[in-house]
């Protein structure tokens, strides 16, 4: 691959448990293997503007997301496709933060596309936990309870929406690289916890396939180290052996990250690269 494309490879490696070596269900351990080798479709659904620029679905130069594309990586062997998005420019205020018809619309169409070419597809919430403008998960650094309450109502029309959905191939996953290092290393994680908590339990009372739907919960920044914490805690839930624990793995960084990405990153401009690919094989 061409350095100026600045591609991201990274594996993200699904484990089933938390990293306090709780009993492993071999039929959990069968399912997360059966979804084989996936792709991460980025920079498109999960793109975010500024206050003032809106950058929609093809404002990080990748085009919009199209049935062929789909076909295409089928037929290239992926049996899983992570479907990154970001919801915050489409969110209206407080406090009801109703994400517009046709934001939801538009991510149906897709997850439909996946699913009914047979494939498993990873549904999120993405860079409303980064950094950009318009990011607010971070934001429960100051305020736990008030953002925890917008996490819960965002989950909630995204559960509603999808609850027809398989439980089996569609997964929901409920953030991505997030965490709290600017406050009490254990008040971020508890902070960390009690939103993976949320996430779960109101995706479980939604109703319809929720109720055992299977969820891919975030570690701690998804980073594995960070997530084998003891202070990082799977939640709890109501049905056995539904939980898969995320990490992404970009050790070493050299190798994994293009030259040009990695430099920027370095000097702290933090770029976004043209395109992220990222693809996962099951342990």
């Amino acid at each position: 691959m061409q350095k100026k494309l600045l591609l991201i490879l990274a594996m993200l490696f699904i484990v089933l448990t938390s990293c306090d070596k709780q009993k492993t269900n071999k039929s959990a351990l069968a399912f997360v293997k059966n979804m084989g080798i996936g792709i991460n479709i980025g920079n498109t659904l999960d793109a975010i503007g500024t206050n003032t620029w809106f950058a929609g679905e093809t404002g990080w130069g990748n085009p919009e997301i199209d049935q062929g594309l789909i076909k295409a990586l089928k037929n290239y062997g992926y049996k899983t496709i992570r479907l990154p998005v970001t919801w915050a420019e489409y969110m209206g205020p407080a406090p009801d933060y109703i994400i517009k018809k046709e934001r939801m619309d538009r991510v149906e169409e897709v997850v439909k596309w996946i699913l009914d070419e047979g494939l498993f597809c990873i549904l999120n919430i993405h860079h409303d936990g980064g950094e950009a403008d318009m990011s607010w998960i971070l934001k429960a650094a100051n305020d736990p309870e008030g953002i925890a309450a917008q996490f819960a109502l965002v989950w909630e029309q995204i559960a509603q929406r999808f609850s027809k959905y398989s439980k089996d191939k569609l997964i929901f996953e409920s953030m991505n690289e997030v965490g709290f290092d600017k406050i009490y290393k254990g008040e971020a994680y508890r902070i960390f916890n009690m939103l993976n908590q949320t996430f779960l339990d109101t995706v479980r009372k939604s109703g319809g396939a929720n109720a055992e739907r299977r969820l891919l919960i975030a570690g701690y920044w998804t980073d594995i180290d960070k997530s084998c914490d003891f202070l990082f805690k799977m939640p709890r839930d109501t049905v056995k052996n539904r939980l898969i624990l995320s990490v992404h793995y970009y050790t070493p960084p050299t190798f994994c990250i293009a030259e040009e990405y990695n430099n920027s990153w370095a000097s702290e401009t933090h770029g976004e690269p043209k395109m992220i690919i990222k693809s996962w094989k099951t342990i």
